[in-house]
This record gives structure tokens, sequence and C-alpha cells, in this order.
């Protein structure tokens, strides 16, 4: 891995979130744990000349440690969504996404305590000990005290999210490689839709599609208006038709009496599966399986609860594809592109 590739930036970003967090964290509880306990009953010089020489130093470390693991931890979060293609597609629908957003969500308001709570209070109760007055210092070193705490009591479910995104979540992410993949298989699919459109405009039909994503959720199509789901077969049919006739691939249907079903079921195919699987369902996909010859059984299966029937053994052992139960009237015609 090289260190100049992103694969090799984010490497350097987790070591060095990693090594400021342990900073950051090690010294915030040694403030609660051994520095607050040693204060309340060590006497009152010795407690003066440690926030005058100690307390300042630990604060210098405790803070940058702080500042450190945010921004580097920030930035990771970037780098994912750019490998996956956007923020939304690393994060959404996933428990990893959740996981890291929790702990997240936690070390954000643990960093802002620090800058904005804990170390403009500690200034002031600093400066009274190298002899300024300030009648409010009692009163914010309280206040800094207990937004130590605070973090002290956010560390330990933010350290748990942190710590345990990967061995539990449910769900792998996807490869950077597959994802790239996987919006080049999405973008063919979504062009050879506007290419179907094109030509159903001519006769006033518009298709209202769904199309999946990367994540494995399906979502509505904003550039095509809201049709009922009646039309959508006549219109996959008339679009498959003119698909044939143009030879997008230099294949042909079966010159059968099933060759419209054939033709609804490729346009179902194109237009609904082609993310994840290949363009050509003998071959893998970015993501799924090759799937030519496909049983009816397991086609309705996967298509109305995303299961698979009894007995059968999964080509590959994985949750990513969701249930598609608006795709289950289409099982026969899915079945018969198939099974040519």
């Amino acid at each position: 891995m090289a260190l100049a590739s992103i694969d090799g930036i984010q490497f350097l970003l987790r070591w060095v979130h990693f090594l400021s967090g342990i900073t950051w964290i090690g010294i915030l509880y040694y403030f609660n744990f051994i520095q607050g306990s040693w204060f309340k009953e060590t006497e009152a010089e010795h407690k003066k000349a440690a926030v005058q020489k100690l307390v300042p130093r630990a604060l210098w470390w405790f803070r940058w440690g702080a500042m450190f693991t945010f921004l580097s931890g920030l930035l990771m979060i970037l780098l994912e969504g750019h490998k996956a293609g956007g923020l939304i597609l690393a994060f959404e629908g996933n428990s990893w996404g959740a996981f890291i957003l929790t702990g997240a969500t936690l070390g954000t308001l643990m960093w802002a305590n620090v800058w904005f709570i804990i170390w403009p209070a500690q200034k002031v109760v600093i400066a009274v000990a190298q002899g300024a007055t300030n009648p409010d210092a009692a009163a914010l070193g309280a206040k800094a005290g207990l937004a130590s705490r605070t973090n002290t009591l956010f560390s330990i479910p933010m350290l748990y999210f942190m710590g345990c995104c990967t061995p539990l979540a449910g769900r792998r992410r996807i490869e950077p490689g597959r994802a790239r993949r996987a919006r080049r298989r999405h973008r063919c699919a979504l062009d050879q839709r506007d290419r179907w459109k094109d030509r159903t405009d001519d006769v006033g039909q518009r298709s209202d599609h769904q199309r999946p994503r990367l994540d494995g959720r399906v979502v509505r199509d904003d550039r095509s208006p809201r049709m009922s789901r009646t039309k959508l077969g006549g219109i996959e049919v008339v679009g498959s038709l003119l698909l044939l006739l143009v030879g997008c691939d230099g294949s042909s249907a079966p010159k059968t009496e099933s060759a419209e079903l054939y033709a609804r079921g490729r346009a179902v195919y194109v237009m609904n599966c082609t993310a994840c699987h290949n363009t050509d369902p003998a071959k893998p996909g970015p993501v799924g399986p090759a799937i030519l010859g496909s049983s009816l059984e397991l086609v309705r299966a996967r298509l109305s609860e995303a299961t698979y029937p009894e007995g059968y053994t999964p080509k590959r052992v994985t949750k990513q594809m969701p249930p598609l139960p608006h795709l289950a009237k289409h099982s026969e015609a899915l079945y018969a592109f198939l099974n040519p």
C-alpha cells in the first residue's frame, strides 16, 4: 500500500487519530481519577504550585490531543465518503455507519467541551493561582470540573462505538474498487434508461422507474415524473422492444411466443439489477453473483423477501440485497430472461 494513495493517507490519519486519542483520553482520566483526588487531600501551597506549573503543561497536551483527534477523525470520515462516492452512500443504511457516526457525535461533544468550556475556565483558574484576581474563578473551576466529568462519562460509550464498529457491524462495507465498478454499472443502467425514456416521449409516455443504490436501497428517480404502477409494465415492454430493435449489446431475444415476456424481463433486469449484477447475467457482477439459470422459486423468494428457497445453497453468503416486492409481479418475466 503506497502512503501517497487514498488508502495510505487514511492509514496515516488512523494512526494520528489513535495516538492523539490515547493522549487526550489518558490525560482526561488523569485529571478525574488522579489529580482531582490529590487536590482534595494536598496542602493549599502544594496545590497552588501544581496549578501554576503542572496543570498548564497537562492542559496543553490535553487540548491539542483533543484537537488532533477531532481533525483526524473528521478527515477520515470525509475520505470514507470520497471512496464510496458520497457520505450518504458510505454511512446510510448500514450498522457500521451507525456505530461510527454515534461515536463521532460523542467525540465531537467532548472536543467542544474541551475547547469552549474547560480550557477557557482553566485559563482563569491558572491566572488566579499566578497572582491575578477574578471573583468568578471558583465558579469557573467548578464548571470546568463538571464538563471534565461529563467527558469522562461520554468517553465510555464513545470508545465502545469506535472500537466495536468493525467487529460488531452487521453489514460489510463495499470496498472502494467494487464501489467504483458498481457506480459504473449504475451509470450504464441510467444511460440505457434515459434512451428508452427519450423514445417513449415520442408517444407521450414517461416511465416511473425505481433505481437501486450502492447501499442496496431502492429510491425513486427524481428525473422522471411520478406515474402509476399500472403503466410500468407496458412502458417496460415498449422500451425493451425498442432496445431489441437497436441491438444494444448485439444479442437478440429467443424467436418464440415468449419473446415479449423475455423482453420485459430483460428491461426489468437492466433497470433494477445491473447496479449490483453484471449486465450479462452469466457473469459475476461488482457485488452480486452470476444468476443466469436461476429457478422461478429463487427469483420469487429473492424479490419478495430477499430470502432463499428451502434447500438452496447461496453462491455468496451476503445480505446486501433488500426485498423488492414491487418487482415481484415481474418474477416470471425475469425468469424468462434468465432462462432463455
